[in-house]
């Protein structure tokens, strides 16, 4: 398996996690509730030929009020997290338009010499191979930040890749 192939497979692997995680605690609170919502019926369940005892029943009503309270506590505590996740995707979803603008932007002066210029100066300007070359290390470079951003690329294989990037007299003219 190639490099990219373990990273995406590491973020699969990490989606199906927080997915499974967030089954687990909707499975919880599903079962929770049903209790809550299941239990009358056992109450119903009592022998009628038994006396029974309001004051342990008024006590169970009670004890319902506690349960709802705790269930109020749970929903708005879902609801909260319901929230922040989907502020966090809202502001991933932002990065990356700005980074796909960013790469079309960058796409279109590799396709059209004439943008080029666009973009300023970075040394010879009649060294247009060089040119080229920049911008695509700037992508590479832009990839890597987006990568790491999202947790899906480690230090180690960070640090691996860029020496091998800037270990080389294209890297080192990219830095400068």
């Amino acid at each position: 398996m190639n490099r990219s192939g373990a990273i995406v497979g590491r973020s699969l692997r990490a989606a199906m996690l927080r997915t499974a995680t967030l089954a687990l605690i909707v499975l919880a609170i599903l079962g929770a509730l049903g209790a809550v919502l299941l239990s009358p019926f056992a109450l119903s369940r009592l022998p009628a030929g038994e006396r029974v005892d309001w004051g342990t029943l008024s006590d169970v009503g009670q004890t319902y009020g506690a349960a709802s309270a705790v269930l109020s506590v749970l929903a708005l505590g879902g609801v909260a997290v319901s929230l922040h996740m989907q502020r966090r995707e809202s502001k991933a979803a932002r990065e990356q338009s700005i980074r796909g603008l960013h790469t079309e932007l960058l796409r279109m002066a590799l396709d059209d010499e004439t943008f080029l210029e666009c973009w300023g100066s970075i040394g010879d300007p009649v060294d247009v191979a060089w040119y080229r070359q920049h911008i695509y290390l700037n992508l590479i470079v832009s990839h890597w930040q987006m990568m790491w951003e999202i947790g899906a690329l480690t230090e180690a294989h960070l640090r691996l890749t860029a020496a091998g990037l800037f270990g080389g007299p294209l890297g080192r003219r990219y830095w400068g």
